[in-house]
């Protein structure tokens, strides 16, 4: 099957992820999360040049990691129509991020939707 092909990371395809997750290997589905977010988040945000550095550009990326770890925090397949739903869960858990939580939802609605929309 051609989907079976496809990268989901530079090493890691949807049959190789398939793999893993049918054999419940923790560790490599770990190295797996943590490489897809460094190549598709962290990375291309640290090879960009200083002068080319945008807090707009970083702030998207923040919120795209936020909604996928909360996502994966929660078991969800996907994210439609459940964002602020998301955010919610994200901020109010007990971390230093919990100073973004209530305030009528602004970091979603202001931050958020201002930036990806």
């Amino acid at each position: 099957m051609a989907a079976d092909k496809t990268k989901l990371s530079s090493t890691v395809t949807v049959a190789r992820y398939r793999e893993l997750a049918q054999n419940d290997d923790r560790q490599a589905l770990a190295q797996f999360v943590c490489e897809r977010f460094n190549e598709r988040y962290f990375r291309p945000i640290e090879s960009t040049p200083a002068a080319d550095k945008h807090g707009f550009m970083i702030m998207a990326v923040c919120c795209l990691v936020i909604e996928t770890l909360e996502s994966f925090y929660q078991g969800k397949e996907d994210t439609k129509g459940r964002s602020k739903e998301m955010f919610d869960a994200f901020f109010k858990r007990d971390t230093p991020l919990k100073v973004f939580a209530g305030g009528d939802d602004w970091f979603y609605k202001d931050i958020r939707c201002g930036i990806l929309h």
